[in-house]
């Protein structure tokens, strides 16, 4: 039983990681570029969880779930931000220019959320509440399942947009040779702003799945 509890435990913190790493790869593809904040816009999410947790009513039974639209919204606004300081001022210079420029974002991220939020480890709200499931002698934590569930949906929504709609046609074909989309017609700089604002959120919904826990 505990090989399976620790499984759980293993699948909930990959789904996370997985969102991390898809909004990772979502900005290389488009812009050959590395984003060296990514890690830090996992910060952002989870402290934004933390601080928006306060105006949420006290009697609400899912409020980290109420929450997560919020977070990535703003998680988005965020990479909209960082796309336009970080990487169209620099985008006709060598890559090694935007990944200093995403590091300094970075300790920006850092620096402001230590001014913010001080040192003291903070805890967002859980995404189900903080109980735990006994199935047949297996105890499982509900976050565990929630953060499972609430990645496999993120993930499930960016393949269909990917494959499904002409806004992820037109993503994809930003990605795979911005040259020939823009001469197809395709707005590559907003196809990359997007692309940013997908990344970013992301990141900040990984960062909301993982602040009650870690």
């Amino acid at each position: 039983m505990i090989t399976l509890q620790l499984l759980v435990n293993g699948l909930a913190l990959g789904a996370a990681y997985a969102l991390v790493a898809l909004g990772f790869v979502l900005v290389l593809n488009a812009t050959a570029a590395v984003n060296f904040a990514q890690g830090d816009l996992v910060m952002a999410g989870g402290l934004l969880g933390v601080a928006l947790a306060p105006y949420l009513p006290g009697y609400l039974p899912l409020p980290g779930l109420l929450l997560l639209p919020v977070v990535l919204l703003l998680m988005a606004g965020l990479g909209l931000v960082l796309a336009a300081a970080a990487y169209l001022p620099l985008r006709r210079r060598p890559p090694v220019a935007v990944f200093i420029s995403t590091i300094a974002a970075g300790i920006i991220l850092q620096n402001g959320a230590s001014v913010l939020f001080g040192p003291e480890p903070r805890a967002a709200p859980p995404l189900l509440g903080g109980g735990a499931l006994d199935i047949g002698g297996l105890v499982v934590a509900e976050q565990s399942l929630a953060i499972i569930a609430v990645a496999a949906l993120l993930i499930a929504g960016q393949q269909w947009l990917f494959g499904r709609t002409q806004l992820g046609r037109r993503l994809r074909a930003t990605a795979q040779d911005p040259e020939m989309a823009r001469a197809c017609g395709v707005p590559v700089t907003a196809m990359i702003l997007i692309t940013f604002a997908l990344g970013t959120a992301f990141a900040g919904a990984a960062g909301l799945l993982l602040a009650n826990r870690y």
